[in-house]
């Protein structure tokens, strides 16, 4: 009959080792959080993340989810290389409005995550992914698109769903006006991923040619 040890205290373990279980004092099987949620791909290397410049951007009408493809243009975006031989899975996603005019705001509507499939994109690095682990920018086998235009993408963007977003307006006066927001986090989690030959973008829902964005994408890229 097989006996199955285990063992009280840390383990550390190599790559390739069997290492035994871990155990407590009381001899029961811990069971226990060992990093964060992303640590381990991160420390291997595969997660990166792109981001809008720090002072953010002008919303145009282009950015406008429903916006044509030949003239569309994503607040941000991650394209996957239609040779790839890797998916990208969608971790994490930001976007919020950082500035706005005092004495005539207006509205964005909600942010929405946009993409498509099939995609043969000639577009040059123009946010270019960051190594979450070396925290150099290089490494990546993804595009990141910030704010210009789909060159040879076909078909309008595909309206995926809304994304996380916070951001309300309160009035001091008849004519002045401020904004209260933050720039919110979506724990995506690999709920969405980009085959190779897709991307994901983020746009808004309402044309706004006013409010200053800033966003970011985080993902981990995985072989097939």
């Amino acid at each position: 009959m097989a006996i199955i040890r285990i063992k009280p205290g840390p383990v550390v373990a190599q790559d390739g080792s069997y290492p035994e279980l871990r155990g407590t004092r009381k001899g029961a099987l811990t069971a226990q959080d060992v990093g964060g949620r992303y640590e381990e791909a991160t420390y291997r290397g595969n997660c990166y993340s792109i981001s809008t410049t720090g002072a953010g951007f002008t919303l145009a009408a282009v950015n406008l989810f429903s916006t044509a493809i030949g003239t569309f243009q994503p607040i941000l975006a991650v394209y996957n290389p239609s040779t790839n031989t890797k998916y990208f899975t969608l971790l994490q996603a930001w976007c919020g409005v950082t500035a706005s005019p005092l004495a005539a705001p207006t509205q964005t509507g909600g942010f929405f995550f946009v993409g498509n499939s099939g995609q043969l994109i000639t577009n040059a690095q123009s946010a270019t992914p960051v190594n979450n682990y070396t925290l150099k920018a290089s490494g990546s086998t993804g595009i990141g698109i910030l704010n210009v235009a789909l060159a040879g993408a076909v078909g309008n963007p595909v309206l995926i769903r809304p994304m996380s977003s916070v951001a309300s307006l309160t009035t001091a006066s008849a004519n002045v006006s401020g904004l209260i927001g933050a720039i919110s986090v979506e724990d995506v989690a690999g709920g969405l991923i980009i085959p190779p030959g897709g991307y994901i973008g983020l746009a808004n829902g309402v044309s706004n040619t006013t409010m200053t964005v800033s966003a970011g994408l985080s993902w981990e890229e995985i072989p097939q």
